[in-house]
C-alpha cells in the first residue's frame, strides 16, 4: 500500500517520491510503475461512499453508517476536483 495522497514511481528499482506534475510530464509510463496518491485516496473515498449507500439501500440503516456516509461526501465535495466535472 502507498501512504495517503503521495505520488510514487520506480527509479533505478527504488520507490521515490515524486509531485504529480513530475507524474504527468516525466513518469507517466508502465517503465516507471506510477502511483497517484491523490487518485488512488479519491477512488477510496467514492468506493466508501458507494458502499456505504447501498448498504443504507439495502436496509441496513444504523446511525453510524448514516454518519459515515455524510462525512465521506463532505470530504469528497469540498476538497476534489472531482466536484467541478
Amino acid at each position: 500500500m502507498t501512504e495517503t495522497g503521495k505520488n510514487f514511481v520506480i527509479l533505478e528499482g527504488r520507490k521515490t517520491e515524486v509531485t504529480n506534475d513530475e507524474i504527468l510530464s516525466k513518469y507517466n509510463t508502465n517503465n516507471y510503475n506510477p502511483v497517484c496518491g491523490y487518485l488512488v485516496k479519491i477512488a477510496d473515498n467514492l468506493s466508501a461512499f458507494i458502499e456505504s449507500s447501498q448498504a443504507i439501500k439495502n436496509g441496513c440503516e444504523s446511525p453510524e453508517l448514516q454518519a459515515a456516509r455524510y462525512s465521506i461526501s463532505k470530504i469528497m465535495s469540498a476538497n476534489y476536483w472531482v466536484n467541478s466535472m
